[in-house]
């Protein structure tokens, strides 16, 4: 008897990339979990970003919005997201196809809440540029709220439970 593995929700914030997100929600449409929902939240963009967007049809949901900021528009995704676990990509980034896959299975151990990847840094021709790979396991929260360095590479590298 096989079971359905948790939702997990990627809420991308976009605002003008339109010469990115096709990357950022292709990488996630890419991901070898197999249950993941992609949410778009587009933060009033002026350059091509919603012709970008719906092109992906039913595969995205797609939420169009006057400028609130990216603060406001990562709340707006989590808002309509459906999944147990939340994940945010920035629209200028890309993830590997096993990212997903590679921290669920850190969230078999029912005490993690928070997982998150090193990330590599790359120029616009795809050459890597630096890496960040160090992390911290165990209880972050206190570093988290005494605004400690505990997670790396802004916001794309984290699900949480």
């Amino acid at each position: 008897m096989s079971t359905t593995p948790p939702l997990v929700s990627v809420i991308i914030p976009n605002y003008n990339y339109a010469s990115y997100v096709r990357e950022a929600i292709d990488s996630v449409l890419a991901q070898d979990y197999p249950s993941v929902e992609v949410i778009v939240v587009d933060d009033g963009s002026s350059d091509d970003s919603r012709a970008v967007i719906e092109s992906y049809g039913d595969k995205v949901r797609a939420i169009f919005q006057q400028n609130q900021g990216v603060c406001a528009t990562r709340n707006n995704g989590v808002k309509v997201s459906s999944g147990e676990f939340v994940a945010f990509l920035d629209a200028d980034d890309a993830w590997m196809a096993s990212k997903i896959s590679r921290q669920m299975e850190r969230f078999a151990n029912p005490d993690v809440g928070l997982v998150h990847v090193g990330v590599s840094h790359i120029d616009g021709a795809g050459k890597v540029i630096r890496e960040d790979v160090e992390g911290k396991e165990g209880r972050v929260a206190s570093d988290l709220l005494l605004l400690k360095p505990v997670i790396l590479g802004g916001g794309s590298g984290v699900v949480i439970r």
